[in-house]
């Protein structure tokens, strides 16, 4: 059954900061619109939006990239993706990639950034992008291409695959309809990674925190 950010946020409320200054609960009615005695509405969902961050890149780190897919559902995009001039934008809420191909269904190889010298050189001849082996990069905001442009030709009809998140904004509290993506098994680790946070633990424990938590998982 799918669970309301709305109401995963008063959950974490009610664990770090249930009450106004002046004593009023923290409930359905008003989170999102009140602030606590400790943290701001705004500043409670910037807790919840990194723990979500924390618990999949956690995910990431210690599963598989089939099992992430799975265990994340909703959060795993499919979409049109341009090249121009042998570049494509990486998505501004990518967190993983997964694959991507072109409109051929041919897939395009994301290389690890080590390999690049090698394919501009031609220097190693196990490295090389023909028609059915693409290989590209991550350079900065991009992916780039480094074969044969006639290879990668200009056009919007590529498509990525990958597991992307983009934060909840208080508006989504608020109305109390959008749903969280992330699997619902997953959702008490979440609040702990996000109490965790709230309570103001390091990074260093966070992470070993989130691989205890997901041990079982």
């Amino acid at each position: 059954m799918a669970t309301t950010v709305q109401s995963l946020v008063l959950q974490l409320a009610q664990r770090v900061d249930p009450r106004t200054d002046d004593g009023t609960e923290l409930t359905l009615a008003n989170i999102g619109t009140v602030s606590g005695s400790i943290f701001t509405a705004q500043r409670l969902l910037d807790i919840y939006n990194h723990a979500r961050i924390t618990l999949l890149q956690a995910l990431i780190l210690s599963h598989n990239k089939d099992d992430v897919v799975s265990l994340v559902g909703g959060t795993v995009k499919n979409e049109a993706i341009t090249w121009t001039s042998q570049s494509a934008t990486i998505p501004t809420d990518l967190i993983e990639f997964v694959s991507m191909k072109n409109a051929a269904k041919v897939p395009m190889i994301l290389c690890p950034s080590s390999w690049m010298s090698d394919v501009e050189s031609g220097g190693n001849t196990d490295l090389v992008s023909t028609a059915s082996n693409l290989l590209i990069f991550e350079s900065g905001a991009n992916y780039i291409f480094l074969g044969t442009a006639s290879l990668v030709p200009n056009a919007n009809t590529y498509r990525i695959r990958y597991i992307g998140l983009t934060n909840w904004a208080l508006s989504d509290v608020t109305t109390g309809t959008a749903t969280e993506t992330i699997d619902v098994n997953l959702h008490p680790v979440l609040l702990e990674l996000a109490q965790g946070i709230a309570l103001e633990m390091g990074a260093v424990e966070l992470n070993a925190l989130a691989a205890r938590l997901l041990g079982g998982k």
